[in-house]
């Protein structure tokens, strides 16, 4: 028998799906519910510092983003087209997609925009950062829908298989 079977593989690459999503789910509590409050509570930057410093933060958690959004086109594509349909995992994963494409090509351009501009004080930039604040909290809850799912179907399977 062999270990890297098709079967092995593809259940390598479940679990290894599944933690990326999982893993998302804390970065996105980490950047959001730690880090953001931290650096613009900070007695040593100013406002425009700290928006500077997590601009940078989410320009590179942007790129996390697309990964995984190919991750999930890539593996929830491949489930539907081998007949594995699941309502709650389509509907979990077009709201992760379509709320991290959101956040990475409008939010974050915009609120660039703004920055550089110097335009952090006007109604504008508070509604944008509003809105992407309320769009990385559906991320958020979309995503961890998304990723107990999928821990919900490998404990499934694993009880099925006697594991």
């Amino acid at each position: 028998m062999q270990f890297f079977s098709k079967i092995n593989f593809l259940r390598f690459l479940e679990a290894f799906y599944t933690l990326f999503l999982s893993a998302t789910v804390g970065a996105i509590l980490i950047v959001g519910a730690f880090t953001a409050p931290s650096i613009f509570t900070s007695e040593f930057l100013t406002h425009n510092e700290s928006g500077l410093l997590m601009t940078g933060i989410f320009l590179k958690f942007n790129y996390w983003l697309y990964f995984l959004i190919l991750l999930i086109v890539g593996f929830e594509g491949y489930r539907y087209k081998n007949g594995k349909r699941d309502r709650t995992v389509l509907l979990s994963g077009f709201l992760v997609i379509s709320s991290s494409l959101l956040f990475t090509d409008f939010y974050t351009p915009q609120i660039l925009e703004l920055l550089s501009l110097n335009q952090t004080k006007t109604e504008l930039f508070q509604n944008v950062h509003f809105a992407s604040e309320l769009d990385f909290k559906i991320l958020f809850l979309s995503l961890a829908v998304l990723s107990f799912r999928r821990i919900w179907k490998l404990l499934l399977i694993n009880e099925h298989k006697g594991a």
